[in-house]
């Protein structure tokens, strides 16, 4: 790890000593927060404008810009790693930063009217990261690579609404049989056998060569012996390799669940 250095924090700061932390920051690649009252605008692909409102700013050391408002999760602004950032003092203003990112060319432009806080430091950090995916992030990895399923599995639909509940996964095999998925993240219990048995009866009113299939990580005691008996299976998916699915593919951010279909 590198060298801790003493965080740097200024509270209400002068436009002259925002811009000199700020600058001073960029060039050490220290993380950076910022906290004043903006208007943002942006110009590349598209162009939009963020009125004047109280916003969190922060840029990252690898010089990537997030925007974001009291509430919410959600950047409202954003430029990836790599930006190139200015900071000018245009007259009636506070501080201007601007970040442009070259390929393709964009740029987000913070214009400050007032800033009440900067926090500029070396962050520690060289722990990797170990997220295991949600059953939603399963649902999301299954509809983006039916294959993970099997060869030839054709989703059709999703959280598919039946008498007896909400199937997971509604499909089709290679042979053109419906095909039943349920998803557990775990260990599946023999009620998640009994849920699937549930839906799959609906089907097979109809359609008795529907198959049911049970995705999870492992099965409890007692699942296996149902899910014969039932004449249903099981296929071993675990959150790990779905959330190492997304993470390669970036499929996961912002979609939702029917753009998979």
């Amino acid at each position: 790890m590198k060298a801790r250095e003493p965080a740097k924090v200024r509270i209400n700061p002068s436009p002259s000593d925002s811009k000199q932390l700020i600058r001073e920051a960029l060039e050490k690649s220290n993380a950076l927060l910022v906290i004043g009252s903006c208007e943002v605008h942006y110009k590349g692909r598209a162009s939009s404008t963020l009125g004047e409102g109280e916003r969190i700013i922060i840029i990252t050391e690898d010089k990537a810009l997030l925007i974001h408002r009291s509430r919410g999760y959600r950047a409202v602004n954003w430029q990836p790693p790599g930006c190139r950032f200015s900071i000018d003092q245009p007259p009636g203003m506070n501080l201007e930063i601007t970040a442009v990112r070259m390929k393709p060319l964009e740029s987000v432009k913070i214009s400050f009217n007032s800033i009440y806080v900067i926090c500029a430091m070396n962050l520690l950090d060289d722990s990797e990261i170990y997220l295991y995916a949600s059953e939603l992030d399963m649902k999301r990895a299954i509809l983006f690579k039916p294959n993970l399923i099997e060869d030839g599995f054709v989703p059709v639909a999703s959280e598919k609404e039946i008498p007896t509940g909400f199937v997971d996964i509604l499909g089709r095999d290679r042979n053109g049989n419906d095909t039943v998925i349920e998803i557990k993240r775990g260990r599946a219990s023999r009620n998640a056998v009994l849920q699937l048995a549930r839906y799959i009866e609906v089907f097979r009113k109809q359609s008795p060569k529907t198959r049911g299939i049970l995705v999870a990580e492992s099965l409890a005691r007692g699942a296996q012996k149902a899910i014969s008996s039932l004449n249903l299976e099981f296929k071993k998916l675990s959150p790990k390799k779905c959330s190492e699915i997304l993470g390669e593919k970036n499929v996961n951010e912002g979609k939702e669940i029917t753009e998979y279909l």
